[in-house]
């Protein structure tokens, strides 16, 4: 399991976190290399976070968006 630091400091290094709605909905965070499974109460406390921002729109109303980055906060 990834811990919430090392998964923000890839999200500021690059990474992109996904939504993956294939067979349940599943966190994903993708570096170019690798893909990590994150679990949903490490995305609920980065989701939190001011700096990390959708990318995307939702398939659906009542699901957040498929696509996550993180900005730099002003």
């Amino acid at each position: 399991m990834a811990k919430l630091s090392d998964v923000l400091d890839a999200l500021r290094n690059g990474a992109v976190l996904h939504l993956s709605l294939v067979k349940k909905p599943t966190w994903e965070l993708h570096d170019g290399a690798a893909i990590k499974t994150i679990n949903t109460r490490t995305v609920q406390s980065l989701l939190k976070r001011r700096a990390i921002v959708s990318a995307g729109d939702s398939l659906f109303p009542d699901i957040p968006s498929q696509t996550w980055r993180y900005a730099e906060p002003k």
